[in-house]
This record gives C-alpha cells, structure tokens and sequence, in this order.
C-alpha cells in the first residue's frame, strides 16, 4: 500500500487528477445506489417513477435556462481568457444567473399554463430552478478546479454532499406528505446550501457581474449548440418521459431504475475519456493518429469486461437495491448496459469532429440519433411495452456511434491524410462478442448454472489478457508526462 502511495505522489499530476476524478465519480455512485436501496423501499413504484419523470425534464430545463454555459465554452474561455480569468468566471456565474432568474420570471407569470403541461406543482418547479442554478455553479468551479488540476478539493465536497444529500432527501421524504416533493426538496436546499457559495466566491474575486465581451462570446457559442445538446439529453432522458405518458409512472419509475443501475458504470467510462483526451488530441495535433488505434481496442475491452460483470450479476442488484415490484428491471439493464459501451466508443471517434470544431456536423449526428429516439419509442412502446425502450436506446446509440465513426474517416482522410483510424473489422468483432455474451447472459437468467459457466470463462479470459489491461493502465498514465 505504502509503494502504491509512494508512486501515486510522484505521478504527473495530471494523473492524479484524474484518478481523484474517478474516485469522485465513483464516490457518487455508491451514494445514488445506497440511495435507491432507501428510497424505492420508502416510495411506491409509481412515486419513484414520477421524480425520474421529473429528473429527465430537469436535465432537458438544465441545457435550455442555462445554455450549457458550463460545458465546452466555459472550459475553452478558461484557456483563452487566462490573463483575465477571474473577471471571466464571474461574468460567466452572473450570465447563468441572470438566464436563470428570467426564466423564473417568466416562469411565475406563466406557472399555471406550464404546470398544467408537465404536470408538477409550483412548489416543484421552484425548487427545480433552485436545483438548477446551484448546479451550474457547481458546474463552473468544478470546471475551473480541473483545469488547475485542483481535484482533491472536489473529491472532499463529493464526499461530503455524498453523505449529506441521502440524509435531508430522507428527512425531507419523510416529513413531506407528498414524498416526491420531500425528495425534490431535499436536493435543492443540499445543493443551494453547499454550491451558493461558489456564485458568492467568483463574484468577491472577479468583481464583475456582466461584462459585454464575455457575455457576447458566450451566448454566440452556446445557442448553436443547444441542438446538440438538446438531442444527447433526448436520447439519455426521451425513454422515461414516454414511458411515463404512454403507459404509467410505475412503469417509468422500474425503466429509470433499470437505467441508474446500468449507468453506474459509466463512472470507468469517465475517467477513461478524461484521461485519453489530452493524449488524443495531441496525437490528432502531430498527425499520428495510427498510434491511438490499440489504445482504443484495449479500452473498449475494458468497458466491454465491466459492464458484462454488471450484466452477470443485474437480478442480484436488483433484488438487493429494490424491493420485489421493480425486480422486472433485470431485462432492461443488459440493452441499456450496452448502449453505454456505444456511449464510450461515440466519445473515441468524436475527438477528431471536436478538434476541428465541427459542431454543424455533430449537431446534426446528435439531432438524428435524437429525432430516431422519439420516433422508435412511440411506435415501439405502443407494440410491445416499455421494455422496449431499452432497445430503442440501443439502436440509436449504435446508429450514432457509426455516424461519428464515419464523420471521423472523413475528417482524418481531409486533415490528417489517414483513411481510417480504427479498423472497422476489429470494432464489430469486439462488439459483437460483448453483445452476444451480454444476452447471452440476459437469457441465462433463469438458470444459474449456464451464467456461472459463461462468467467462469470471462474471468479466464480476463486473467490471460490481464498484463495488456495493466499494461494499457500503466501506458495511458505515463501519456499524462509526454
């Protein structure tokens, strides 16, 4: 323990701030499943599926009030503004404010309209603009603490709130008569109460609310985006709000749970792309982009591995996460578990598109998977139920991954002379073999022994090839330092 210590000081510290990153993320994912174990035992089906209803508008309200000033624009203009940094993130925290403050206006003038179509009270929507504001400035710190490599400080709140937030959601379900409310509140005065600080913070440094340049430079950028936005937002969150209005919020409340156990892993993902990006981007820069090729085989590989044990062992989270009414779940985590492969392998090919600042193209790759999303959950649910929707999820994010593989020949073959970065035969034969082994094991489900006999041999499989997994970890840490 002592040598792994000893190593991880003397690690570049990008590395460290990466795996800080990861921890994090996987700090908050322990957290959501303590949670879910708590709250679907405390709530009805159809309860818990009502705030997933309201979970999936809340990240779609998200892009629209805020216009996603804390994503790609905000990092950018940390790096091309760094001689005026502090002015620029308090401009930036006074924009998201303001947005934020007129949509609630317009909000209060409109509320009995907008209540009545999405089907929320005034006491919900208020705290939804509360949820959302303290995100965003949650969003713009975490975002300028990474930028300086300053992760240990939100590994410290991750814990923190990690702990705080599942305790006032339960007092608040609790003293609440209406429990989603309770749930809702409970997240809104956590996150106003440890993230308001932020806005307060970048307006003592930078003394500046609105700046004329900076404001100018940030809604030019972010409103051609918002499409793009929009549709990933539409194919992460369609499936439960259509779920919700075609069959019930029972049903919606068993999908989202089936979908926050899938995504749990996502957190590997994460840390994966965060690490792989700088590295990429550079060998996208020098024109090498044949030395990213194994790099990514050996990644999705290790994706693939993860997210097949989640698969292996869905009826058994399940049956420990949530009592027996959601236990129908264990058939959605498998399709919607290898959509978040297709996920990862969209965040390989689409570097090339960001590099060269593509954004029509992918704006449009995203409305397609999007508007397909919609279009297949309607005609779909309506057939054969809201099992589904994890299907259509699947199809559209294997649609969208080969459009941004093709956009990614396309752009290599312009720019970097190269026809092709990843040999298309070796992407199908990796995924093919995750598919089959991950219904494969959805179909064993009913008899343990065949799923013992399919995980014995993945563990052998992952023995045997486990010096190239340590040798990829070990080779994507050591691309931090060059």
């Amino acid at each position: 323990m002592m040598i792994n210590l000893k190593k991880f000081k003397k690690a570049p510290i990008q590395v460290k701030s990466s795996l800080l990153f990861f921890v994090g993320l996987a700090i908050q994912k322990v957290s959501t499943a303590l949670s879910l174990m708590l709250f679907t035992r405390l709530m009805q089906s159809e309860q818990y599926g009502h705030f997933s209803i309201f979970n999936s508008w809340l990240s779609i309200w998200r892009i629209v009030i805020t216009l996603c000033l804390s994503a790609g624009i905000y990092m950018q203009g940390l790096v091309k503004f760094e001689d005026d940094r502090k002015r620029f993130e308090s401009s930036m925290q006074g924009l998201s404010f303001f947005l934020c403050m007129s949509w609630l206006i317009i909000y209060i003038f409109f509320r009995k309209y907008i209540n009545l179509f999405f089907g929320f009270s005034t006491f919900q929507m208020i705290m939804a603009f509360g949820i959302i504001w303290s995100g965003s400035t949650l969003d713009f710190w975490s975002a300028s603490e990474r930028v300086e490599y300053r992760c240990k400080r939100i590994l410290v709140l991750s814990v923190i709130v990690a702990i705080v937030k599942p305790l006032i959601c339960y007092l608040g379900i609790m003293h609440f008569s209406d429990k989603v409310t309770g749930w809702i509140f409970g997240i809104a005065i956590t996150e106003l109460v440890f993230f308001s600080g932020f806005f307060i913070s970048a307006m003592k440094n930078g003394r500046v609310f609105f700046d004329k340049t900076y404001w100018t430079y940030a809604i030019s950028f972010s409103i051609p985006l918002i499409p793009h936005y929009l549709s990933q937002t539409v194919l992460n969150s369609a499936d439960r709000i259509m779920i919700g209005k075609m069959v019930g919020d029972s049903e919606a409340g068993i999908y989202n749970l089936a979908y926050s156990i899938a995504m749990m892993l996502t957190m590997l993902s994460k840390a994966i792309v965060s690490m792989l990006n700088p590295w990429i981007y550079k060998k996208i820069k020098v024109k090498k982009v044949n030395e990213i090729e194994n790099v990514g085989y050996l990644s999705l590989c290790l994706v693939a591995i993860v997210n097949l044990f989640l698969i292996a062992l869905a009826p058994e989270i399940v049956f420990i996460i949530a009592p027996a009414d959601y236990f129908d779940a264990i058939w959605i985590i498998p399709p919607i578990a290898i959509s978040s492969y297709f996920m990862f392998s969209y965040d390989l090919f689409s570097e090339f598109a960001f590099y060269y600042n593509k954004t029509v193209k992918i704006m449009f790759a995203s409305i397609i998977g999007a508007v397909l999303n919609i279009i297949l959950n309607m005609l779909c649910i309506r057939h054969w139920g809201y099992f589904a929707a994890s299907y259509t999820t699947l199809i559209c994010f294997m649609i969208y991954a080969f459009i941004h593989y093709l956009l990614m020949n396309k752009i290599c073959k312009q720019y970097v002379q190269e026809d092709e970065v990843y040999d298309w035969r070796k992407l199908i034969a990796i995924s093919v073999v995750f598919m089959a082994t991950g219904f494969g094991y959805m179909y064993s489900y009913s008899n343990l022994t065949i799923r013992l006999g399919i995980s014995l041999a993945l563990i052998i499989l992952t023995t045997l090839e486990w010096k190239k997994v340590m040798g990829f970890i070990k080779n994507t840490m050591n691309m931090q330092e060059k």
